[in-house]
């Protein structure tokens, strides 16, 4: 027969509860206890009514001190991605002051050779438009050679190489350029459009006219007046009409 070992000190102690545990208890209590008197009668005497309250003020109170315990244990986690934030926040502010640093160098440079493009582009279609007169006039040289004499036909000849030679002059300036060296995507000039409001009155009423923004302006005018509203109670706002509604508290 084998010896049971004998259980040692402390062993029917029920697990340790924590804060979480015993909020969540009473809530739940309190929650049941709310139930029974919802689902039942409505109220029908002063004795009723006190129940109801002191069950209600019951709610409220471990609402908050469920509430105040989440802060409690957030507490730590929230330290620590402040202070991992911050020591992070070090690195990327003097990543984005060299990286800013590198866009004020460049942009010198890259406008320049914007303006080299550009006038590039220029020369590329004068040249285009002149290898295309060069085609035609060794075209037009090259039907009229055709009962003429040999002299005519070597003219046209000639006309017709001036031609290939200009479209291959053309086809080498269109050739984009390779910058070597570089890492990753390059640096170039983007355009930014940046709006400058200069009367509001008029943007309003632009936005006004289009029902998508429409709704988005009165949903953002609605909680303007609400703030209003519930920081002075006697504000008179034109176009609004302030309710008055008992709810209990």
């Amino acid at each position: 027969m084998t010896k049971k070992k004998a259980a040692g000190i402390g062993h029917n102690k029920p697990p340790k509860t924590t804060p979480f545990d015993e909020v969540s208890t009473e809530i739940e209590n309190l929650y049941g206890e709310a139930k029974l008197w919802i689902d039942g009668e409505p109220i029908n005497s002063e004795r009723s009514e006190a129940g109801v309250q002191t069950i209600l003020r019951s709610l409220q109170a471990a609402a908050k001190k469920a509430d105040k315990q989440r802060l409690e244990d957030n507490k730590p986690f929230q330290d620590k991605m402040k202070a991992n934030n911050a020591a992070y926040k070090v690195l990327t502010d003097k990543a984005a002051l060299a990286v800013s640093s590198c866009h004020a160098l460049l942009k010198p440079w890259l406008q320049a050779q914007e303006a080299a493009r550009l006038a590039a582009e220029v020369a590329q279609r004068k040249a285009a438009a002149e290898a295309e007169r060069v085609a035609q006039d060794a075209i037009r040289a090259a039907k009229a050679a055709e009962t003429e004499s040999l002299e005519e036909r070597e003219k046209a000849e000639a006309l017709v190489k001036d031609a290939k030679a200009a479209a291959i002059g053309v086809r080498v300036a269109a050739k984009p350029r390779d910058v070597k060296g570089t890492v990753g995507r390059r640096v170039s000039l983007r355009k930014v459009y940046t709006p400058v409001v200069e009367d509001y009155v008029a943007l309003a009423k632009h936005y006004w006219e289009r029902p998508t923004e429409r709704r988005q302006i009165e949903e953002l005018l609605f909680r303007l007046v609400k703030a209003e509203v519930r920081d002075n109670k006697a504000a008179v706002i034109p176009g609004v009409r302030v309710g008055i509604e008992e709810v209990p508290v």
